[in-house]
């Protein structure tokens, strides 16, 4: 593959004192939340402070409903629990147990499913009644989980694959990919899902897989070397991929799946999302107290 050019364009540091392997953004751009040992924050990313601090003592994964009224937080030493905010007053409005720890978590658009990613089963549970209505068997550990737009279907990161489960009939369909997906992220039609290839069992080279989500077909490009989180732009033209092990953050076309630029990033990037007004990629570590605030269209990226 043809070397991408390094860019330098990073245009500051949210310091959040200790490190943040999860990072959400609202879909505005304009709050970030945060892990952060334990602690749940709210970042203003503009003014670069903190506005809300929960203790929720373990915090394994987050998720917000379409229209970003709710905030799902997975919790608790047992990773079980998942504690339903009100982003608008804060406050708890629904605190949901599942039978086993979560691993990930999806939420439907209209924010009364949530379909928790345990140890080969996902349960769909109901936020009002705090009930589990269905389960289905997906096998082994998968990593991640993602709802495709519009549609009834969760697309499932495992070892070697992505698993589809149709959630009307229980169905799945599977996908092999060449690695271990990490995450999902899909364009904003739904039509393609863009998969982070962990490359620790494919002789230690990662990448970004891209499942056409109507045909089935699947493309690929090779870089870096544990790719994990992945975020596309508001018009779905590029695809940001951060990588753990090379500390590096991946610009990536998303027609072409050309790698554009690779930029330096904090150690053990985790974490990524893409503000739409402004376009800045902002980015968690798992080793360092901070959240990198990252400009693609600064004059001075390239050097």
């Amino acid at each position: 593959m043809k070397k991408s050019p390094k860019s330098s364009n990073f245009v500051g540091k949210i310091p959040t004192i200790a490190p943040c392997p999860i990072l959400l953004a609202r879909q505005d751009g304009k709050v970030i939340y945060v892990n952060a040992s334990g602690d749940l924050r709210k970042i203003d990313p503009v003014a670069g402070v903190f506005v809300w601090t929960w203790n929720g003592g373990r915090i394994r994964a987050l998720a917000l409903s379409k229209y970003h009224d709710l905030l799902f937080v997975v919790h608790s030493v047992e990773d079980n629990q998942v504690a339903v905010f009100d982003v608008n007053t804060q406050e708890i409005v629904h605190e949901l147990v599942f039978d086993q720890p979560l691993r990930d978590i999806a939420v439907s658009e209209d924010g009364r499913r949530v379909y928790g990613l345990g140890f080969g089963v996902v349960y769909e549970l109901d936020v009002g009644t705090n009930m589990v209505v269905k389960s289905y068997g997906v096998g082994g550990v998968p990593n991640g989980i993602a709802l495709k737009p519009s549609a009834a279907e969760l697309y499932i990161g495992k070892d070697q694959a992505v698993q589809v489960l149709n959630i009307n009939d229980g169905t799945l369909r599977s996908y092999g990919v060449g690695g271990s997906v990490k995450r999902i992220a899909f364009s904003g039609d739904g039509r393609y899902a863009f998969c982070a290839i962990d490359g620790r069992l494919v002789e230690g080279v990662g990448g970004l897989a891209r499942l056409d989500t109507t045909t089935g077909n699947i493309d690929a490009v090779k870089f870096g070397q544990r790719p994990t989180f992945v975020a596309l732009t508001s018009d779905s033209s590029t695809v940001f991929v951060s990588d753990e092990r090379s500390n590096k953050i991946y610009e990536v076309d998303a027609g072409s799946l050309q790698v554009r630029r690779e930029f330096d990033s904090l150690l053990e990037p985790a974490g990524l999302a893409v503000a739409p007004d402004t376009g800045f990629v902002y980015s968690g570590s798992g080793l360092y107290g901070g959240v990198l605030v990252l400009d693609p269209n600064s004059a001075s990226a390239n050097r």
